[in-house]
């Protein structure tokens, strides 16, 4: 199970808390890299992604994030079969802010036969335009913001491509993971 989150607070930076975000009650392993960013005014938001392995067949799993505060946040799960040992750690991972009407991420690297999870949270609101070649999975409110989590299938190729979300003029920030 993999769980990418996007958090916002306006009093400072926020971090996923590994041990109090669990799926089935079992403590999540966070990728290394966790985008954290602050605009002017100050908001903050953090990107996260974090996973664990849980004995398919299982059915429904619950599963809790915790931040390090109380902040508003919104996560997506997603359930990745027959990949034994994905999800050791990120393969690659990349990280951007804006104040325009995009925001770009470009160093993250997918290899052939990983997979891809990015998101983007937007400071000013309203919908964003995904990447194109990616399945945005879905976009909603993180408090009065938005964000647009999105995921890529297991590749044939390697690539390492530009991945743009845009939208309303105002800050956002993006990051993104791959794994094998």
């Amino acid at each position: 199970i993999f769980i990418v989150s996007a958090a916002r607070s306006g009093s400072g930076t926020i971090s996923l808390d590994a041990a109090t975000t669990t799926v089935d009650g079992i403590a999540v392993t966070k990728a290394t890299t966790e985008g954290q960013f602050t605009s002017a005014g100050p908001q903050y938001t953090t990107l996260s992604c974090a996973f664990v392995s849980v004995p398919t067949g299982s059915g429904a799993v619950t599963v809790q994030a915790g931040y390090d505060r109380s902040v508003p946040a919104r996560i997506a799960v997603y359930r990745v079969v027959n990949r034994p040992g994905a999800g050791g750690n990120q393969a690659d991972a990349g990280s951007a802010s804006s104040t325009s009407t995009s925001v770009a991420v470009n160093d993250t690297t997918i290899a052939v036969d990983q997979f891809w999870l990015g998101v983007c949270c937007s400071i000013v609101g309203g919908a964003l335009t995904p990447p194109s070649g990616v399945t945005e999975d879905v976009q909603g409110a993180v408090s009065i913001n938005i964000a647009s989590f999105c995921s890529r299938d297991m590749q044939g190729t390697s690539s390492t491509p530009t991945d743009t979300w845009s939208g309303a003029s105002g800050f956002r920030s993006a990051a993104s993971w791959s794994f094998g």
